[in-house]
């Protein structure tokens, strides 16, 4: 639904989600000029609070909770948004958002924006040693746990489960890291730059246990067992689960929708099947602009890019280019930066474009034959800006090749 600039001041927006995107959404609306009725729903009691500092500055101490808000209580007022800290949405059917206490409230336009939980499998107990990072109180609660722990075994090897092995090592704790797949990161970067990562926490003396699934995971009074399929037992003081995330789509639930893996939405955040309503950031698969695929992306940036198409769409405004640009994240680890630009899904080959033996920094690429279609850095923040145009032409080449 595409609302003229006449009709902002009556168009009455419902966000559904104060994280990132949920908050970004409901603040660039009101940057294009939107005056109407502006509620944003978030189940969490906290106002709304950036996630990449959580596995960072706040687990190291460095930074206060309030240092991780987006927003200060002056910039919350100045944005006039109606604000619902600790309201749990219970459904979303069009025009209405059903809450959790059994109210409803009606609206012209409803933006989901949910994100996602920490995944834990049937085989991860509930016990006060074995830890979930995805939430603020998450963060706090191993914050509190690290430094009396001597030693931490980390579930599964995602760029979560790096940056908290980082910030443990930082502080001293023994940290091992057991991951099902050949290397860390295998399925963000692939077999070649993975290993760079497995070896880069090797060097910080992390104990990196790849290719082997878990089995179980325990908890007693004195520790946690981690026991993975080829018999190997790791014990440790905590345990941190970092197995991916449970989409939190139900709030769509029982309206026929495609949520299998993320609201399926059109190019522009707009659900399809269901008139008034669009979902962006993690909970999300948008119809990807390059391939058509639909296609779900777990990046900050991501959340963030989509919130403001949504915006101008929503407002019938047209959606600057840069908007749609490659997509891309980064993570912290033992002091250096890893950025990846681009489709590394579209690869069918991959080697390293730069290395730097004495500083440790490299360049890895992505190639569709003969064309650049993403791109990794590791420890070379300027180097991004000098890849993304051949990125950017890489991927509309390997598009068009493949239309032809």
């Amino acid at each position: 639904m595409r609302w003229a600039m006449s009709a902002v001041e009556s168009c009455r927006i419902g966000v559904v989600g104060s994280g990132l995107g949920g908050f970004r959404v409901a603040a660039d609306l009101r940057r294009l000029g939107h005056t109407g009725p502006l509620v944003v729903f978030g189940a969490e009691t906290h106002p709304p609070y950036d996630r990449p500092p959580l596995s960072k500055q706040i687990l190291l101490g460095d930074w206060t909770v309030d240092e991780a808000r987006l927003a200060d209580d002056a910039e919350l007022e100045a944005l006039s948004l109606d604000l619902r800290p600790g309201a749990v949405v219970r459904a979303v059917t069009p025009g209405r958002v059903h809450l959790a206490s059994g109210s409803t409230e009606d609206f012209d336009v409803v933006v989901v924006a949910t994100g996602a939980e920490a995944r834990m499998p049937d085989f991860v107990p509930d016990h006060p040693l074995i830890h979930r990072l995805r939430t603020l109180d998450d963060a706090m609660r191993l914050r509190s746990a690290l430094p009396a722990a001597e030693s931490l075994v980390v579930v599964g090897g995602g760029f979560i489960g790096g940056e908290v092995a980082a910030a443990a090592r930082v502080l001293g704790v023994d940290v091992t890291i057991v991951e099902a797949m050949p290397t860390l990161f295998h399925r963000a970067l692939g077999a070649e730059a993975g290993e760079y990562c497995s070896e880069l926490h090797r060097r910080h003396g992390v104990r990196v246990l790849s290719g082997s699934p878990v089995r179980g995971l325990s908890g007693a009074d004195g520790g946690v067992t981690v026991t993975l399929e080829d018999g190997t037992h790791v014990t440790a003081d905590l345990a941190l689960v970092g197995l991916g995330a449970s989409l939190n789509t139900g709030v769509l639930d029982g309206l026929g929708l495609d949520v299998v893996g993320g609201v399926l939405c059109d190019g522009s955040g707009a659900v399809e099947g269901l008139d008034g309503v669009y979902a962006l950031g993690d909970v999300a698969r948008w119809r990807d602009e390059l391939t058509g695929l639909p296609t779900r992306r777990e990046h900050w940036s991501t959340a963030g890019d989509q919130a403001a198409i949504v915006a101008h769409t929503i407002l019938g405004l047209p959606v600057p280019d840069y908007l749609r640009q490659a997509p891309y994240f980064w993570s912290d680890q033992h002091g250096i930066k890893i950025q990846v630009i681009g489709r590394t899904e579209m690869a069918r080959t991959g080697g390293w474009l730069e290395q730097d033996a004495d500083s440790g920094s490299a360049v890895y690429g992505y190639h569709d034959g003969e064309s650049l279609v993403a791109v990794a850095t590791f420890g070379s923040p300027r180097l991004i800006g000098k890849y993304r145009p051949l990125v950017a032409e890489g991927m509309l080449s390997a598009r068009s090749s493949a239309v032809s």
